[in-house]
């Protein structure tokens, strides 16, 4: 994709959050509204078999917490447990990302979101198959220490969990600071490399590029070839 592909994206998220945050003060209502404006956007550049909802995946051995960012491959015949409209209950196999989605995070915010997203990544057996992500449009570190700050206290809440089950990319969009999860190293801050306005001139830009392409990748590799062990690719 080219960048002004992904500028026009980066655009588009801008000015419809900024839009609607304008005009409307109830919290509640602003936020319910950005996460469907962030579906919006990214269901609109996926294959028409490909939706993004909200709700819960189901495994197994369990369920997930409500999730705000479900992509969801339709062509599995049996991927809905329920649906309507944007809200559905979901099988695991059926969905390659899942995500937070905030208007303007807290400390606290965050780091129930990064527990909610170890909790779901915990009910998959098959380590780091999952894309998974924390957006908040405002809010939240505006450096990379500040951010360091943020990921070691929800390493503190949350010591026990592996490191695929954490998440993958964190955004605070409007600040310029994106977190990517580097899958060779442990479970300290370490574990993220972290950019900023400082780091990088045109951020939100490449905010833009590495959050939509965390978010096709993971639907690529939906349908990677299975193998010989694993004839459906995945075990849940």
């Amino acid at each position: 994709m080219s960048r002004g592909y992904y500028q026009s994206i980066c655009d588009e998220i801008s000015a419809k959050f900024e839009r609607i945050s304008e005009i409307v003060s109830h919290s509640p209502s602003i936020g319910s509204y950005h996460e469907s404006i962030l579906r919006s956007i990214v269901s609109s550049i996926l294959p028409n078999t490909i939706s993004v909802k909200t709700g819960f995946v189901l495994t197994s051995t369990g369920i997930s917490p409500q999730t705000d960012f479900l992509v969801i491959h339709e062509t599995d015949p049996y991927a809905y447990v329920f649906k309507e409209a944007e809200f559905a209950i979901v099988h695991a196999r059926a969905v390659s990302t899942i995500g937070e989605v905030k208007t303007n995070i807290t400390k606290a915010e965050f780091i129930e979101s990064f527990g909610k997203c170890i909790k779901t990544n915990q009910l998959y057996s098959n380590a780091g198959w999952i894309n998974s992500f924390i957006f908040s449009y405002g809010s939240g570190p505006k450096t990379v220490r500040g951010a360091q700050s943020w990921l070691q206290a929800a390493f503190d809440k949350h010591p026990g969990a592996q490191t695929f089950q954490l998440p993958d990319i964190i955004v605070f969009f409007e600040n310029g600071v994106i977190c990517i999860r580097d899958k060779s190293t442990g479970n300290d801050r370490d574990t993220y490399k972290i950019w900023s306005p400082a780091q990088h001139e045109k951020i939100r830009l490449f905010i833009t590029q590495r959050f939509i392409s965390s978010i096709l990748g993971s639907c690529e590799r939906k349908f990677q070839k299975p193998t010989p062990g694993n004839p459906g690719g995945e075990d849940y």
